[in-house]
Formats: C-alpha cells, sequence, structure tokens
C-alpha cells in the first residue's frame, strides 16, 4: 500500500473537519441530512441560495478558515462531507444508572 500523499492527508483532514463542525451542531447537521441541491434550477452547493444553507455556509467557513479553502475548495469539502454524513450509521443509547435493574453486572475474578 503506497503512502498517502501530502493533498490526500490535507484533503483527509479538511473533511474530517467540516464534518465535526457540522456535527457539533445539532440544528445543522439535521439541515445537512436531508440536503439536497435543487439541481431543477442549475443549483449546485456553490450556487444554492437558500437563506438557511448561506447562513450554515456562512458559519462553515468562519469555523474552517484554518483550511485555507478557496471558493471551488470549500464546495468540494462540503459535498464530500455530506455525502459522508448522511451515509453515516447513528446509533442511540439510553443512559443507564446503577439502579437499572435490567442490567446484569458481571465479575471477573483472576
Amino acid at each position: 500500500m503506497s503512502e498517502l500523499s501530502e493533498f490526500d492527508i490535507m484533503w483527509h483532514n479538511a473533511v474530517k473537519e467540516m464534518i465535526s463542525v457540522i456535527n457539533s451542531d445539532n440544528n445543522m447537521r439535521d439541515y445537512f441530512m436531508d440536503f439536497r441541491p435543487d439541481k431543477d434550477n442549475g443549483d449546485g452547493y456553490a450556487h444554492y441560495q437558500d437563506p438557511k444553507y448561506r447562513y450554515y455556509t456562512g458559519i462553515l467557513e468562519l469555523k474552517t478558515i484554518s483550511m485555507n479553502h478557496g471558493g471551488a475548495s470549500f464546495t468540494t469539502c462540503l459535498r464530500e462531507s455530506i455525502n459522508q454524513i448522511q451515509n453515516m450509521k447513528t446509533v442511540y443509547a439510553d443512559k443507564i444508572t446503577e439502579e437499572d435493574s435490567s442490567i446484569t453486572k458481571i465479575e471477573i475474578k483472576e
């Protein structure tokens, strides 16, 4: 297996950071989970004018500024981040307490 190029490492880190920012805000994450640009009007990720989309991409631009994105790299990174988020499996868990009688504790003695 060959080593990753500097570009591959940079790209991986940029997508990972953008996913982290999106996942840090439940409202933003929920918005992007269902996001589909309006292809009928020729709007892609770069030209989409929905106010909520512009609001969230503005936040993302501020929080990922350290990645030195240009317009095209930001949009491409956003597209890949949304694609990965939409394909993630979400696991929900209930909080358990020590008093929960449905939990069996097992002690292992050596």
